[in-house]
């Protein structure tokens, strides 16, 4: 049985635990059920989750859509950097002699989507979109 946990994430980047539920598998209805579970425990609209980070799992994403459709549904920062990392090292598949070559271009596509991801405003996210279309 997989364990859910919800947590939530402070504006001082501190994580708490909000609530946990045993389901008998991770598919949508499960995951709708916990939410609502959640949910009905949220007194006043106000108060309902602004923004929810999720790993990318598409049963629970769909079902977050349905429980909360106000709330804006995210990928979590660092599950998006382990899938970008992937999608990366398998562009840069390594013929022989070419390894040195590669672990430049690694560090510089890397370095390029740190820099991406941790943009300020959404007119500095933009420019650096650019700048890492171009590498």
């Amino acid at each position: 049985m997989p364990l859910f946990e919800i947590v939530g994430f402070t504006s001082t980047e501190r994580t708490f635990n909000v609530g946990f539920a045993w389901l008998t598998n991770e598919k949508e209805d499960n995951f709708i059920w916990a939410l609502q579970q959640l949910r009905s425990l949220v007194r006043n609209e106000g108060s309902l989750p602004k923004v929810i980070l999720t790993d990318r799992d598409t049963a629970l994403m769909n079902a977050v859509g349905q429980v909360f459709p106000t709330s804006a549904a995210m990928v979590c920062r660092v599950h998006v950097q382990k899938n970008v990392g992937s999608k990366i090292k398998e562009l840069l598949k390594v013929r022989e002699g070419e390894e040195v070559e590669k672990e430049i271009v690694w560090a510089n596509l890397e370095k390029a989507f740190m820099h991406l991801l941790y943009s300020d405003t959404v007119d500095v996210y933009g420019d650096r979109l650019m700048e890492f279309r171009e590498l």
